[in-house]
């Protein structure tokens, strides 16, 4: 299987299971490191709007995850990115894009000038509410003076393998 962000067909099949998707295999390239999935058919703004992230016993699993268990689940994660990034994104502005539960964006905006997410799963919203977390739908819902400003930082983690064109993205 080729990549599809700089098409070299070294690539190899990865263990590990995709979320929801028992067909879908995971594939790494030698060349550019991108992780990607063996297809992207799924990927849609309604699939990812509606997804029900599943976690059964540490891995993925069929039934939706109740969200407090979501959080706990990654929390582990959620702190080894902030540990790793508190003393370059102290006082600056970070956009989280897929920030999933908002866990590492809890983290992060108590040390960051501005800590903003980007999600699509509307199930967790409530979440956002319930801890403050500034999180848009998209990027055209990010304030125009601060699309005009940018960013100092933007993370994404387990995001590009999900993005239909992540070169457009980019």
């Amino acid at each position: 299987m080729n990549c599809y962000l700089c098409h070299s067909s070294s690539t190899f099949l990865q263990s590990g299971k995709v979320r929801g998707s028992a067909e879908l295999k995971i594939y790494a390239c030698n060349e550019c490191k991108l992780v990607f999935l063996s297809s992207r058919n799924h990927v849609t703004k309604e699939f990812y709007e509606n997804s029900k992230m599943t976690i059964s016993s540490g891995i993925h699993g069929e039934s939706p995850l109740d969200i407090d268990e979501l959080i706990k689940y990654t929390k582990k994660d959620d702190l080894r990115r902030f540990h790793y990034l508190k003393n370059k994104v102290k006082e600056k502005k970070l956009l989280d894009f897929g920030c999933g539960a908002g866990g590492f964006l809890k983290f992060i905006k108590n040390i960051s000038a501005i800590a903003h997410g980007i999600e699509l799963e509307n199930r967790l919203y409530p979440i956002f509410d319930k801890y403050k977390l500034c999180v848009y739908k998209s990027l055209l819902d990010i304030p125009k003076d601060l699309q005009n400003k940018g960013y100092d930082f933007i993370t994404l983690f387990h995001v590009l393998e999900h993005i239909a064109d992540p070169i457009k993205l980019l």
